[in-house]
């Protein structure tokens, strides 16, 4: 076809009601002319009009083959059908609300339990290779990190640990109470996550007597620094001493089971407690190797325990640590709760979807008069199907819709 024709075509999609007018006119000049001839013929007038149509045709058939060239059929077809469903709701505004209504409870709960289960089920952590991070439920001291780090270079390749502390911070208005994680350097380097700003803590300032130098996470440097590019070199008081700020992490990094503002050195602002081993209070976390297992790694571990309790008989009595993949550790407790919910929630799906289906059906049987009427009048059975089927669409995506608000 010529690329005339197909503009033509493409501006009759959006042409207003002139063509349909004027091609209603002719019909009717034309059925007029028959049936003047007809009566000359002396034909009786009460006959002469239906033998003009008879001669005519289907009034409705010659408009929709003239409409068929004058656009895109399936593209002018499926704009008609939409606009007459349209009207068949806003006609019908309680079939329609009911509908709706029973989608969008169904819809609505399921999207909102779905994406609960992907964000702490199905979606990695936020961590560079997740599947290879691990942890423990037990806690271990500073020296006991320290003493697997040095032990477990066969299947592990990093390590680091955390612990919560409360510190004031004195720069702003009023003393504030923060949360701060007292950490290892390895920390940083066992998540994967570098700076946003700057960079974290180094090895050099992680020791006891080393500088103090404080990392910001990022809602904390956004709140109460105003995003300040420039606040890296900075000093800051927290409980009476100066820190240096020597970086800004991402907005989207935490560390697992903390919620934390700043991080600074454990062997800086606390050493008698890094190098106290009776002190359990770290939260440690782990990165295998490539290609370790975790078979292998918990059997290394258990080597690890046996020579710490038998080096350090009271504070290690009875080791017994059991590497679990993180993610695992971080949602265990709420995954078989969460599986539970969302096959409840699933089941409520398809009794709506049901119901929703039920309606539709009792509609059609309300509706087989104008049916049975429209195919009399040339109506095509596909072209009542795919009208029944646009009237479904759109009351399914209406309720689609609607089930995504309610899910907010």
């Amino acid at each position: 076809m010529s690329w005339n024709r197909q503009i033509a075509k493409l501006r009759a999609l959006f042409a207003r009601r002139k063509p349909v007018d004027d091609l209603a006119e002719e019909i009717r000049l034309h059925l007029a002319m028959e049936e003047q001839e007809n009566l000359e013929s002396g034909i009786p007038p009460d006959e002469a009009h239906y033998a003009a149509l008879r001669r005519f045709g289907n009034v409705t058939i010659v408009q929709e083959r003239s409409r068929e060239m004058w656009r895109w059929n399936s593209v002018g077809t499926l704009w008609q059908d939409i606009r007459f469903g349209l009207r068949q709701l806003r006609r019908s505004p309680g079939f329609t609300a009911v509908a709706v209504v029973t989608l969008a409870l169904g819809i609505g709960a399921n999207t909102a339990i779905f994406t609960l289960i992907d964000a702490v089920l199905l979606r990695p952590l936020g961590y560079a290779n997740p599947q290879e991070l691990m942890t423990w439920r037990g806690n271990e001291s500073q020296l006991d990190v320290d003493d697997i780090r040095a032990q477990s270079s066969g299947f592990f390749s990093a390590g680091g640990a955390a612990n919560f502390e409360t510190l004031d911070y004195t720069g702003g208005a009023e003393p504030l109470a923060v949360h701060a994680g007292y950490v290892d350097a390895g920390l940083f380097q066992v998540l994967g996550v570098p700076a946003m700003l700057g960079r974290t803590l180094s090895a050099e300032e992680d020791r006891p007597g080393g500088a103090r130098a404080v990392v910001l996470t990022y809602p904390f440097w956004k709140e109460y620094f105003s995003s300040d590019p420039k606040i890296l070199g900075k000093m800051i008081q927290l409980s009476g001493n100066s820190y240096t700020v020597v970086g800004v992490m991402p907005e989207s990094f935490a560390v697992p089971e903390f919620d934390l503002d700043l991080f600074v050195s454990l062997r800086v602002v606390y050493p008698e407690a890094a190098a106290y081993r009776g002190v359990h209070f770290m939260r440690s976390y782990w990165r295998l190797r490539p290609g370790v297992t975790l078979a292998q790694a918990r059997a290394g571990m258990a080597a690890i325990d046996a020579r710490l309790a038998a080096a350090y008989p009271s504070e290690e009595k009875g080791r017994h640590t059991v590497p679990l993949p993180l993610q695992q550790w971080v949602t265990g407790e709420v995954r078989p709760a969460l599986w539970v919910l969302f096959g409840a929630v699933c089941v409520v799906l398809l009794i709506a979807c049901a119901n929703f289906a039920g309606l539709l059906m009792a509609r059609m049987a309300t509706r087989r008069r104008e049916m049975v009427i429209r195919a009399a009048m040339g109506g095509r059975r596909r072209r009542l199907i795919r009208q029944a089927l646009t009237e479904s669409t759109l009351l399914a995506v209406l309720g689609g819709a609607a089930g995504l608000l309610l899910a907010k």
